[in-house]
């Protein structure tokens, strides 16, 4: 399954075979990094550092006392909850970057046949 990374659902920057690269895109595009844990209660979380710039290294939100964290369940397994995480970031976005399946993007974007062809282009090394 394709994903589809934008910053504008018009103009495509990227193509990636899974959600897992799609991520990856983003986190790049966002100038993020992943900082996957695991609380006491058994939730996973994910907190983001600064990638770049002069608070690199530091945890997203940290220099305000209320660092940026999500969580989810673990009851279906770690990777489970890590995917889980992962689709709904990519799809409410980071940094303004989004991602979504290549089948969804009519969604976002209602001009198929040019975006198609936008996507060819992209994909296209």
């Amino acid at each position: 399954m394709r994903y589809v990374v934008f910053e504008d659902a018009t103009r495509p920057l990227a193509v990636t075979d899974t959600l897992v690269a799609a991520f990856a895109e983003v986190l790049t595009r966002a100038q993020r990094q992943a900082v996957w844990g695991r609380r006491p209660s058994g939730e996973i979380t994910l907190q983001f550092r600064h990638a770049t710039g002069p608070l690199r290294g530091e945890i997203v939100g940290a220099q305000t006392g209320e660092p940026e964290t999500y969580a989810a369940p673990s009851g279906g397994g770690q990777e489970f909850a890590r995917r889980l995480m992962m689709a709904e970031l990519v799809k409410s976005g980071l940094c303004g970057y989004y991602a979504c399946k290549e089948a969804d993007l009519h969604r976002v974007n209602g001009d198929t046949e040019a975006l198609a062809e936008k996507l060819r282009r992209v994909s296209t090394p």
